[in-house]
């Protein structure tokens, strides 16, 4: 089966798919990853056929107009404006990838918009990889960028469909824009979150630990949870001798990571983070990111 993988983001949301790539590889699959030129030692590593996609969002992270959002609105409408042209060329990449791999089978990560464009164009299936709990309704739980608790079975629910809705406006808004640059006309607006089956309903793959966040009760069979792909570990690394003499001459500590994100306040975050080791009496590494 020719499969297509395509992976945006940071090295948190792109590192997963590799793995997966490298699994259907060793199962007799001809796998094909859209992803940033940043990935292309672990691709090739992997034996995966890449097709560059323009957007670097590692890179994306450390631009002045990236930061400037962060702390101020006249940023964020400038960071907006800048986007956007960015965002095209990322949407024309994936398109044509897409046209050009003509795939059996699309696996994507939800910022990946075309997928499910290009499933219906292709007629073939274009199912979400979810890295994280929080994008399949249910009553179960709320949505995590609304709250930490639960809001009741009613309120949990709602909370799932404000956030999908306002997904669904933001790349369906970018989508219209795209096509005002004379993009291909591509169909009736879809909701990138859902994927796209030609018959049926499309699975949704949940790629992180039940021991995490279990799949609900009302969430239907084609919801799928896989647990996280992980790469095997490299077998040629040494730690730091600083690094081994802290692990060896205690208890196991916890890691604390925080993967790419930039920090608006990192001294409020370090105040928390040594507060709660204080508290627990807990050993840690922090990776500061």
């Amino acid at each position: 089966m020719k499969i297509l993988l395509i992976a945006i983001g940071t090295r948190g949301d792109v590192q997963p798919f590799i793995t997966l790539g490298d699994c259907l590889c060793g199962h007799g699959h001809d796998v094909h990853i859209a992803a940033a030129d940043a990935f292309a030692g672990q691709i090739a590593t992997a034996g995966l056929t890449r097709h560059p996609l323009p957007m670097d969002f590692q890179a994306l992270l450390q631009t002045p107009e990236i930061r400037g959002a962060m702390t101020s609105l006249s940023g964020k409408l400038k960071a907006y404006r800048w986007a956007a042209e960015v965002m095209n060329r990322q949407l024309d990449a994936m398109w044509q990838t897409g046209l050009d791999v003509a795939p059996d089978l699309i696996l994507y990560h939800f910022k990946g918009a075309m997928a499910p464009y290009l499933g219906r164009r292709l007629s073939v299936p274009a199912w979400p990889v979810m890295l994280q709990p929080g994008f399949a309704p249910t009553a179960a739980y709320p949505q995590f960028l609304i709250a930490s608790r639960s809001l009741g079975r009613w309120g949990n629910l709602a909370s799932h469909k404000a956030i999908g809705a306002l997904m669904r406006v933001g790349t369906r808004t970018m989508i219209r824009r795209w096509q005002k640059t004379g993009a291909p006309e591509i169909g009736p607006p879809m909701d990138v979150a859902a994927g796209f089956a030609p018959a049926g309903r499309p699975v949704r793959l949940h790629a992180y630990s039940a021991a995490i966040t279990p799949l609900a009760a009302d969430m239907p069979e084609t919801e799928r949870q896989t647990g996280y792909f992980f790469a095997e570990p490299d077998t040629h690394y040494t730690p730091p001798p600083e690094l081994a003499k802290f692990v060896a001459d205690g208890t196991p500590p916890v890691y604390i990571g925080f993967g790419s994100m930039p920090g608006i306040d990192p001294a409020r975050v370090a105040r928390a983070v040594t507060g709660a080791l204080r508290q627990t009496g807990l050993r840690a590494v922090i990776a500061t990111g």
